[in-house]
């Protein structure tokens, strides 16, 4: 239904690109002269997926695209849920992120956290990376359009949609389309080079996934702050290890036990030394 579909349309902006620092200006898509006034053609557009199945029942799927963002990209971003482990040892954290990113810069990396050498609980945004460019440097790597119709020629069908799968698609998405083209909703503006439309991270969020985490998770991005020692220690300070195990869903196994009894005897310990600190 439309309910579960974002709709944007962008808008005239003007800013300064960052790379060059030059001012640049872009129209918006109802300035130019070959579309009809009054248009409600969408630019952008999210939906979000569900499979009703025992494996993948609560795992939402979110799909997007768009013209006039801040760059041109194509990827597929796999969140995993966060760990109870971690979340009793560190409080809240991101979950980690598997992305595969067809271009430009076909790379594919794991991004996750990562406890620092030393005796502080210091966490750190981490990935492991394989970069085509740099396990196959010089190598061509045709565009996309180049490859199909090379595969084409040969009759390969390797690299095309199978019929199940094409049948499927227009299966989901036509009675969807058909619904938009009858009720003309209005595409939220966005403002040309802008990462998302306004309120497309809460309603992203409204269905399960956080579009903001992922920016939070991207190399070169800096990661989000990582709580200090003291404060995880005063806010799992009653969270004793019996409590966690029974909220994680499954019988401890005895060496797990004993890990986390010392855990919670050096949280105690570390508590009693900020005590007598705090008295000096």
């Amino acid at each position: 239904s439309p309910a579960k579909a974002f709709l944007g349309q962008f808008a005239a902006n003007r800013w300064v690109d960052r790379a060059s620092g030059a001012q640049r200006t872009e129209p918006g898509y109802l300035d130019d002269p070959t579309v009809p006034e009054g248009s409600r053609c969408p630019t952008f557009a999210s939906v979000v997926l569900e499979v009703d199945n025992d494996r993948w029942r609560g795992v939402p799927f979110l799909m997007q695209a768009g013209k006039g963002l801040d760059e041109r990209k194509a990827e597929v971003r796999v969140r995993f849920k966060p760990d109870a482990r971690g979340r009793a040892l560190f409080g809240e954290l991101p979950g980690n992120e598997l992305v595969m990113r067809i271009q430009p810069d076909e790379a594919c990396y794991l991004t996750m956290y990562s406890k620092e050498p030393g005796l502080e609980d210091t966490l750190k945004s981490t990935k492991m990376e394989m970069s085509w460019a740099t396990e196959f440097p010089g190598a061509y790597v045709g565009d996309a359009y180049e490859k199909m119709l090379l595969s084409a020629a040969k009759g390969d069908g390797r690299s095309f949609v199978g019929e199940q799968e094409l049948v499927q698609a227009w299966r989901i998405f036509t009675p969807l389309l058909h619904e938009i083209d009858a009720t003309r909703p209005m595409p939220t503006s966005y403002p040309f080079n802008s990462v998302f439309p306004p309120g497309f991270e809460a309603w992203s969020a409204a269905h399960g996934v956080a579009v903001g985490d992922a920016a939070a998770l991207s190399p070169g991005v800096s990661p989000v702050p990582t709580p200090r020692p003291s404060d995880v220690v005063a806010e799992h300070a009653s969270f004793a290890p019996t409590e966690w195990l029974s909220s994680y869903g499954a019988p401890p196994s005895p060496g797990l036990r004993s890990k986390m009894q010392e855990v919670q005897a050096a949280r105690e310990e570390l508590r009693r030394l900020q005590e007598l600190a705090a008295r000096r």
